[in-house]
C-alpha cells in the first residue's frame, strides 16, 4: 500500500520470511512488476540463508544486495544506507535526464511545424516551462514569464505570463520590472544566457543580429545538468528561429513580386487604382471571419493582389 501511495520510496529493506516463507519474495515481485517501480532500492534481509539461496536470489530478482540478519551491525547498515541511497539519487538523475532528452527532441519537430512567428515563441515558452517544471519540480503556474523581441532599433513584449501577464505593448526595456530588466539589459550587452538561482535568461540571437530572448523566473535553483539540458534546448531552438527568419524573407519577397504584378496591373486600369492591396487585406479578414486559419488566410491576402491579372 505505501508503494502505491509514494513513488518516491528510495530504499526498502525487505525480510524473505514474513506471512509466509516467500512473502518478501512476492513483494519484489509486486513492486518490479505490478508497481512498475524500478527506481526503489530494495536490499533484502534473511535469518535462513539456506532457504533463499543468495546466488539464486540475486540472479532472478531486481534486488541490490542480499543480507543476513547477523551481518547487520550499526557501522555495515550505515554503510549499506550510504551506498543505496547514493544509487538511488543516480538512478532518479538518469531518469530526470532522458525525460528532459525526450521533451528536447519533441520541441525540435514540435517548433519547426510552427505556422507563424507569434506561435513559435508560445511553443517556445510552453516547452520551456515543461523542462523548468521538470528539472525543479516547480509547478507551472508558478513561473513568471517574458517572450521579447529585439534589435538595434526595437523593443517589442511578444508574450506575458504569471506575474508578468499584465504588461502589454511595451516598447523599452526599462518600462520592464527591474529583476528582469537588469538580467536581460546583461543578457543582450553579453550576447550569451544568464543563470540565476531563481531565474534565467535565454538570449537566441539570429545571422542578422536580431535577438529574441526568454526570462524565467520563480523556479528553485538550478543543477549543472539542468543548466545543460536548457543550454541544449536554446541551441535547438535557436536554428527553428533562424529557420523562420528565413521562411519570413522567402515569404516577403515572394509578396512584393505578387505587388509588383498587381501595380503592373494598376497602370494597365484606372479602374483598378490602389485599391489592390486594400483588396488584400479585406480578403484576409473576411478569410479569418469565415473560419480560416491564420496561415490559410495569409495565402488567401497573397493571391488576392492578381485578382485583376487578366487585364494585363
Amino acid at each position: 500500500q505505501l508503494f502505491l501511495e509514494h513513488n518516491d520510496i528510495a530504499v526498502a529493506i525487505i525480510d524473505v520470511v514474513m506471512e509466509t516463507d516467500d512473502a518478501g519474495l512476492r513483494l519484489i515481485e509486486t513492486i518490479r512488476h505490478e508497481i512498475n517501480n524500478q527506481s526503489t532500492r530494495i536490499v533484502l534481509r534473511t535469518g535462513q540463508p539456506g532457504q533463499a539461496p543468495e546466488r539464486k536470489i540475486i540472479r532472478e530478482y531486481d534486488i541490490s544486495d542480499y543480507k543476513n540478519k547477523t551481518e547487520l551491525s550499526g557501522i555495515k547498515l550505515d554503510t549499506l544506507m550510504c551506498t543505496t541511497l547514493r544509487s538511488y539519487q543516480n538512478i532518479i538523475s538518469l531518469q530526470k535526464n532522458k525525460k528532459g532528452l525526450e521533451l528536447v527532441v519533441e520541441s525540435s519537430s514540435s517548433l519547426f511545424d510552427a505556422a507563424t512567428y507569434e506561435s513559435l515563441v508560445d511553443k517556445t515558452m510552453n516547452y520551456l516551462s515543461k523542462l523548468i517544471k521538470q528539472c525543479t519540480h516547480t509547478p507551472i503556474y508558478s513561473l513568471s514569464a517574458l517572450g521579447i523581441y529585439c534589435n538595434c532599433d526595437e523593443f517589442q513584449l511578444l508574450e506575458a505570463r504569471g506575474d508578468f501577464s499584465h504588461l502589454a505593448d511595451i516598447d523599452d526595456i526599462g518600462k520592464l520590472p527591474d529583476s528582469a530588466s537588469i538580467l536581460i539589459s546583461q543578457s543582450i550587452e553579453e550576447q550569451r544566457n544568464i543563470y540565476n538561482a531563481n531565474s534565467i535568461v535565454l538570449n537566441m540571437k539570429s545571422s542578422s543580429e536580431k535577438s529574441v530572448i526568454f526570462y524565467f523566473e520563480g523556479f528553485s535553483p538550478l543543477l549543472e545538468q539542468d543548466i545543460a539540458l536548457i543550454d541544449l534546448f536554446s541551441n535547438n531552438t535557436q536554428t527553428s528561429f533562424d529557420n523562420e527568419e528565413l521562411r519570413h524573407d522567402l515569404d516577403e519577397g515572394q509578396r512584393e513580386i505578387v505587388y509588383l504584378l498587381g501595380e503592373a496591373i494598376e497602370h494597365k486600369s484606372k479602374e483598378t487604382g490602389n485599391h489592390i492591396r486594400r483588396v488584400a487585406e479585406t480578403s484576409r479578414i473576411l478569410a479569418l471571419e469565415l473560419g480560416y486559419s491564420v496561415v490559410e488566410s495569409e495565402k488567401i491576402k497573397s493571391a488576392s493582389p492578381l485578382h485583376d491579372l487578366g487585364k494585363i
